[in-house]
């Protein structure tokens, strides 16, 4: 992936994660079953962002990995 998709990617999963946060956060009403998990999909969101975000850093040329 180039540099444009992967910002692309990296706002739209930061936003989904943002969305995700706000609506798990929200209190329940009793007698209600929430029937999206708000809270993995927080979870998943917030793994795609972070991954994203080191794929960015290497894209401008910062080393993240170990060297051999």
């Amino acid at each position: 992936m180039d540099m444009p998709q992967t910002l692309a990617l990296t706002a739209a999963s930061g936003a989904l994660t943002a969305l995700a946060a706000w609506r798990s956060a929200r209190p329940t009403t009793f007698g209600k079953v929430r029937l999206i998990p708000w809270t993995w999909i927080m979870l998943g969101g917030a793994v795609a962002t972070v991954v994203l975000l080191v794929h960015v850093f290497n894209l401008m040329g910062v080393q993240t990995g170990r060297r051999y």
